[in-house]
């Protein structure tokens, strides 16, 4: 859209297009590349941009089918998370609207997750040094996030409404445990296909969830960096993890009180926080942050955390690669490597002397991966 030519738009027009509808989508590209935005019309004119045939997104956006499938993964510290993936052209509009439509969302100073150029080990860094430190989960985090404001979302960048609505449904997935719309929210009266009586919530899985929920979370992620700095604490979030830290001296007292204004100031929206997540570490004991060591001069690595890449570096070199990964317990050889590999790779970004050594001691036992 960069070269795009008002004239050759209307001079080139479809035949079926009457120079008035042209003129009237021209002023609407025009309004809208003005204010930053890639143009997006209509769902057709988002069909024609992604190369996605408009039959598939209309199925999508009237939720006549659920396009996602419910997979597991491993956690790089440990466990599995359920994860439901788009099917494959959706998962490709969606990754057209992440790259093409949501680098224009405002991003608060202290959210580290699912975005370019901010990591991790950044997100921990900011509590290096701390004594005091205070440590909060947001329960069901991509499920509080409803159709609703993703599509305020949408229509506060600058899109019309009903383009606004059909992003907002590309991006949710509605489950059998989705709220219901009260009242005659569930009436889309324009467009009878589009009526639904649930409500989209965000996928964790689909490339625009990240992006959006971390938009959805702008103005309670401002609030609370504002009641940090007031009391002389430190505010990071890493997707669902909140954490508050200061290097100055504090109580317990202090921090449950602190904890109590958070929980008034996450009340008033559809988050909550997770109870069974809530901790205080105290100066003198050790400081995990997002699974990293925080000490007073720097982030490292925990010793859980690397014993584990060494326990799978002496199995294979004791027991050979096969027999590892069978006693181990994996699916195949492939996802063995993959998992170490992706350990060693998180490693490298934290203590690189310790990765580098761990990366050639693998590559020597086996040599040809």
């Amino acid at each position: 859209m960069n070269n795009f030519s008002p004239n050759l738009y209307i001079n080139q027009r479809p035949n079926e297009m009457p120079g008035r509808v042209a003129k009237i989508a021209w002023r609407g590209i025009v309004s809208q590349r003005d204010r930053g935005l890639t143009p997006i019309l209509t769902l057709g004119h988002l069909a024609s941009a992604t190369g996605i045939d408009h039959a598939f997104l209309r199925s999508v956006v009237d939720r006549s089918w659920d396009p996602y499938q419910e997979i597991k993964i491993s956690k790089k510290r440990g466990g599995t998370r359920k994860l439901a993936r788009p099917h494959p052209l959706l998962m490709e509009a969606q990754r057209w609207i992440l790259y093409n439509v949501l680098p224009n969302l405002e991003l608060n100073d202290a959210s580290f997750a699912y975005t370019s150029g901010r990591s991790i080990v950044d997100c921990a860094q900011r509590h290096v040094g701390a004594r005091w430190i205070l440590k909060l989960d947001l329960k069901d985090f991509f499920d509080s996030v409803s159709e609703k404001s993703i599509y305020r979302i949408f229509l506060n960048l600058g899109y019309e409404k009903l383009v606004s609505l059909e992003l907002a449904r590309l991006c949710t997935r509605v489950t059998p445990n989705s709220p219901r719309f009260g009242g005659n929210l569930d009436k889309y009266e324009t467009i009878f296909d589009y009526r639904h009586p649930a409500q989209g919530q965000l996928p964790q899985g689909a490339p625009t969830s990240g992006a959006l929920a971390n938009a959805a979370m702008f103005r309670i992620d401002c609030a609370l960096q504002k009641l940090a700095r007031k009391h002389s604490y430190t505010y990071t979030r890493y997707s669902d993890d909140l954490v508050f830290s200061t290097g100055e001296k504090a109580s317990r007292s202090q921090l449950i009180t602190l904890k109590k204004k958070i929980q008034h100031e996450i009340v008033s929206t559809r988050f909550q926080l997770r109870k069974d997540k809530t901790r205080i570490i105290t100066p003198g004991a050790r400081k995990i942050v997002l699974g990293l060591l925080i000490t007073e001069s720097e982030v490292r690595l925990t010793p859980e955390f690397k014993r584990r890449i060494l326990v799978h570096l002496r199995g294979v070199e004791k027991f050979g690669l096969y027999s590892h990964v069978q006693h181990r317990n994996f699916d195949s050889t492939l996802s063995f490597i993959n998992h170490l590999e992706g350990l060693i790779e998180f490693a490298s970004n934290v203590e690189p002397e310790f990765a580098h050594e761990s990366l050639r001691n693998w590559r020597e036992m086996v040599p040809l991966i």
